[in-house]
């Protein structure tokens, strides 16, 4: 998430914390928050969670704090995403009532909107990176978009980790296509990190 991004979530958030009806709430590494039944968003003050797909734990996208969480669902009975905490987290919680009252109030929609449309963005994404030809366009787009991490970043991903949790591709065939790449010179992975990327765009 871009500067402007991650002052407009903890602008929301500071307006969250401060509500006499929001609360505090910690959770522990790889703790599930669920959206089903749960009338509530949450502001995500530290750690870093990944969504997952309901319907087949894919994950989507992954975020850290400073975040909102919930957004999509303030206005939709359609909940598709669960949560997942990557690291201990800490969250403030308010009720969706009492969200819809404070954003009319602080004028806070309009942040709001921001921060759903790169979360969406990301999606459309994730979308393009899937919807390849075959295996080897996927394994390709995804290497991609790690290559353009932060560098911190990106050493500590694993690409095998980072492919099979967003797709439903086995082991064995991205090791099978990540050798093939490798001995091809089109990159270098050196204990399941990508050291460097210099494949170019292939018919596929």
């Amino acid at each position: 998430m871009n500067k402007h991004l991650s002052e407009i979530a903890r602008l929301i958030g500071n307006e969250i914390e401060k509500h006499k009806s929001s609360y505090y709430i910690k959770f522990k590494k790889n703790q599930r928050v669920d959206f089903k039944n749960n009338d509530r968003i949450y502001f995500l003050s530290a750690g870093c969670v990944s969504f997952y797909r309901y319907n087949d734990d894919v994950l989507t996208i992954t975020k850290d704090a400073p975040f909102m969480l919930g957004l999509a669902q303030m206005k939709s009975e359609v909940k598709s995403h669960y949560v997942r905490c990557n690291t201990e987290c800490e969250m403030w919680g308010i009720s969706i009532s009492d969200a819809c009252i404070l954003f009319d109030s602080k004028a806070l929609w309009g942040h709001a909107f921001d921060i759903l449309t790169d979360q969406f963005q990301e999606y459309f994404k994730r979308e393009h990176m899937i919807l390849q030809k075959n295996t080897y366009g996927i394994i390709n787009e995804h290497l991609k978009h790690i290559w353009e991490m932060d560098e911190e970043v990106r050493k500590k991903t694993s690409i095998y980790s980072y492919i099979l949790t967003r797709n439903h591709i086995s082991r064995s065939a991205i090791h099978k296509i990540v050798r093939e790449m490798m001995i091809a010179g089109d990159i270098i992975v050196n204990r399941g990190r990508l050291i460097d990327f210099k494949c170019p765009e292939k018919a596929v």
